[in-house]
């Protein structure tokens, strides 16, 4: 089973991401505006999420996405259920 393949499955489980440019700015990326935009079932995979994001304050093309987990109060990621 695919977990968090896509942009939709991101945003039903709580995830974020991060965009990362080379000149060292990075930003959380609003995943609803996003699945707006490419749809909800466009891969939330790295290859496949660079080559669609600039820097809003560069506009360079990004060099890095992160994906994170939803976090606790306590700042630790939610298990697996």
């Amino acid at each position: 089973m695919r977990v968090n393949g896509t942009i939709q499955e991101c945003i039903d489980n709580g995830y974020t991401i991060r965009a990362y440019c080379p000149n060292g700015h990075n930003k959380a990326i609003d995943l609803v505006a996003l699945a707006d935009r490419l749809g909800g079932d466009h891969s939330a995979l790295r290859d496949a999420l660079l080559p669609k994001l600039r820097c809003s304050k560069c506009g360079e093309k990004a060099n890095a996405v992160i994906a994170s987990p939803p976090s606790r109060a306590d700042g630790w990621p939610e298990r697996n259920r």
